[in-house]
């Protein structure tokens, strides 16, 4: 087994969603450093180690864009950056919700 990523617990769950999603099969190790969080290792058999490294690159890119997005986005009504992202099944929609006032709008 080989590790693909060692990550804290909410992003190690959307990794390996895409894993499982993907019929790979993982293990995660939590590894525990005194004074430090607690990580994940996901690790995946070495006969799917590529196919897992690019799937893990191509979500981490996701989550960067993603990143990137909410950073240059405020709420146009109280001017808050404590946004939530909401997808929509229109293609290239997408909708901001304020969590501060409740306002949503699309980015």
């Amino acid at each position: 087994m080989k590790c693909v990523a060692s990550l804290g617990a909410d992003m190690a769950n959307e990794l390996l969603a895409r894993l499982t999603n993907e019929a790979i099969t993982t293990n995660v190790q939590t590894v525990s450093r005194e004074g430090e969080l607690d990580y994940n290792d996901i690790m995946v058999e070495d006969r799917n180690y590529e196919r897992a490294c690019d799937i893990a690159d191509a979500w981490q890119a996701e989550v960067s864009a993603k990143a990137q997005r909410r950073s240059q986005v405020y709420c146009r009504r109280c001017g808050s950056r404590h946004l939530e992202y909401i997808p929509t099944e229109t293609f290239g929609r997408y909708i901001w919700m304020c969590k501060d006032c409740g306002n949503a709008f699309a980015g």
